[in-house]
């Protein structure tokens, strides 16, 4: 079950993935296709024609942890987005055109920010939300999900150092990473992301889904910028620097 919380001032949704193993990639309409692959823990060459932006997008506690816990001011409710929200969303309408998710974070996005799903008396931003996530190139990296519901969806699993250079390869904008903190784990152990957004809460929660794992090898971030928010909040915006990795 997927655990929702409205704190729609940072983002609203709380989600958990399930175990990232790949053998080989499989991409899924109404069937299922199978393309050999490496094992999945084959190391991803970057190439000059892999031009699209892979962003990891991760809301965490000071210690780490992938929750939305409550503090002084996290359930404040206005019709206005955030800054955060603007930051980590609305600003990149334009740049954007496929979000990457695990299961259960696209079937709570599908339940709770579809525009079919939204209620009229959420304020109009969040339709504006809504009317992006529709538009957008959804992919679901699950072994389980057998169909998807929502438009523009499509399901993938393998090797996910082969999914990211094929969808790397493949014409459009760029690609967020908007899943639990399991996947995005992954991501962040392969030196698959090439920059991360992140939303510091401030709390020291002590439980929870842990973005921080073991590592393959060092990655050196180069930090593009720092913003306050109103409650204590803080978004970090870091750039993977790539020839520190090889």
């Amino acid at each position: 079950m997927v655990q929702t919380t409205h704190l729609w001032g940072q983002l609203g949704l709380r989600e958990l993935v399930g175990d990232c193993r790949f053998g080989e990639i499989l991409v899924s309409g109404t069937s299922d296709r199978g393309f050999k692959s490496h094992p999945p823990h084959h190391r991803c060459k970057h190439s000059r024609n892999l031009t699209r932006k892979i962003t990891l997008n991760m809301y965490m506690t000071l210690d780490g942890y992938g929750e939305f816990p409550k503090y002084p001011g996290s359930d404040t409710r206005s019709k206005k987005p955030s800054d955060g929200f603007i930051d980590m969303w609305i600003n990149r309408y334009g740049s954007v055109d496929t979000i990457l998710y695990g299961r259960r974070s696209y079937e709570g996005h599908l339940a709770y920010h579809s525009e079919s799903a939204r209620k009229a008396s959420d304020p109009e931003y969040l339709f504006e939300f809504s009317r992006f996530l529709d538009r957008t190139q959804k992919i679901v990296l699950s072994h389980s999900l057998k169909k998807t519901e929502w438009q523009n969806s499509r399901i993938m699993k393998g090797s996910l150092n082969r999914i990211v250079t094929r969808l790397k390869r493949e014409h459009g904008k760029d690609i967020i990473v908007d899943a639990g903190p399991s996947l995005v784990q992954e991501f962040i152990r392969r030196g698959l992301a090439d920059d991360y957004r992140i939303i510091v809460w401030p709390v020291i929660l002590g439980r929870g889904k842990h973005y921080w794992g073991s590592m393959l090898k060092q990655q050196t971030l180069k930090l593009l910028s720092v913003k306050n928010l109103k409650h204590g909040e803080l978004i970090l915006h870091y750039q993977t620097v790539r020839s520190q990795m090889r």
